[in-house]
């Protein structure tokens, strides 16, 4: 992906983590415990369907695998952040406002970390190109390259 939708996707991975952890969780359990009772989508009256079958389904279009990846990410990238410096806490900080709680705008949570509007751009698109490194779209630079810490990383995809 060479075009400037990697950074919409990765904005997207940030805003939907908490519930791709959630979908996640609820994916694996469906398959190993069979939980839930499922509707097959595709027919109007909704019969009920092997869950085990439904299960098998979702993995194998790698939606499952999908989440995992992008989950992975995110996980590695707050990893990164909690290193205890103030720098890092400030950015960890930052996207909570606008990724986690969505509270604020990129330049509303600037002014409440009282940084320049500048730093926290840079701030945010070296998140958004760490969750794109790692998710395999930006193939052509090296994984951690913009973020401190680790310089090893794994690779991930994931949408909400």
């Amino acid at each position: 992906m060479r075009d400037l939708r990697w950074r919409t996707n990765a904005k997207n991975i940030l805003y939907c983590y908490f519930s791709n952890v959630q979908q996640l969780h609820e994916v694996e359990n469906d398959v190993l415990l069979r939980s839930r009772s499922m509707r097959d989508q595709r027919f109007p009256q909704g019969s009920t369907v092997d869950n085990t079958a439904l299960g098998v389904i979702a993995l194998s279009r790698g939606e499952a695998e999908y989440l995992r990846r992008s989950v992975q990410a995110v996980r590695l990238l707050l990893g990164r952040l909690s290193t205890g410096r103030r720098v890092d806490l400030d950015r960890l900080e930052l996207l909570k406002l606008i990724y986690f709680r969505a509270e604020t705008s990129l330049y509303g949570a600037a002014i409440r970390l009282d940084i320049s509007e500048r730093t926290a751009k840079r701030w945010n698109d070296q998140a958004l190109r760490f969750i794109a490194e790692h998710m395999g779209w930006l193939q052509e630079e090296k994984p951690g390259m913009n973020m401190p810490g680790k310089k090893d990383a794994a690779k991930a995809e994931l949408t909400c």
